[in-house]
């Protein structure tokens, strides 16, 4: 009997796992339910080994650079931990935050937002007692700096930059010196709609919205 019991819940945990590649590799249902996040295969994919801050400054006319955030109200920390801007991992929030901010505080004209990651290796967060027992190095903390966006307040001129996680695995991969070889003889290939020959044959491509639709009047 106990074996019967140990062989269907091995063949239930498989089933389970085996329902979730599925699921996942076709897109099927893969968040139709909570319990869905337990067998589908990205459960782990957001971890990273680097844990990152966000510093926003504000960029003068004459060159000088303010940082907008923290607010001088004070922050909103959800869950007693890092404040809130610290969680737009995606940068989609902090410049409108740095917006209200700018709009209830007096300051020199600003022209455009700065956002900046600061990222540093998620061991140095181990307690000096624990470090000690781990590593035998002293602990030196060094973060990296890097930009995740420049929005302008002038235009609606917008740039943004993976995290840093991302750019250091680019950055890797473009040290590869056979990866490079193959873009060196690597050939791109342009489709061109034969409608648009004579407005590109001048030089200018028209895009966006404002491109005129083939043969309309």
């Amino acid at each position: 009997m106990k074996r019967w019991i140990t062989h269907a819940t091995i063949a239930g945990y498989l089933g389970a796992l085996l329902i979730g590649l599925v699921s996942h590799t076709i897109i099927y249902k893969a968040h139709s339910h909570p319990l869905m996040y337990l067998v589908v295969w990205d459960m782990y994919c957001g971890w990273s080994a680097f844990e990152s801050r966000y510093h926003v400054l504000g960029e003068t006319y004459d060159g000088k650079h303010y940082e907008v955030l923290p607010a001088p109200w004070g922050e909103f920390h959800p869950y007693q931990g890092p404040s809130r801007r610290h969680y737009d991992t995606q940068v989609r929030f902090l410049p409108r935050m740095a917006e209200l901010v700018l709009s209830h505080t007096e300051h020199e004209p600003v022209r455009r937002l700065i956002v900046v990651e600061e990222a540093w290796s998620k061991k140095y967060n181990l307690p000096d007692v624990l470090w000690a027992r781990q590593h035998d190095d002293r602990k030196d903390k060094h973060s990296y700096f890097h930009v995740r966006a420049v929005v302008s307040r002038d235009s609606d001129a917008e740039m943004r930059y993976p995290d840093w996680s991302s750019a250091l695995a680019k950055k890797s991969l473009m040290d590869n010196p056979r990866l490079l070889s193959d873009m060196a003889r690597g050939r791109p290939y342009f489709a061109v709609d034969p409608a648009l020959k004579d407005t590109t044959s001048a030089g200018v491509m028209q895009t966006g919205y404002d491109a005129p639709v083939p043969g309309a009047q």
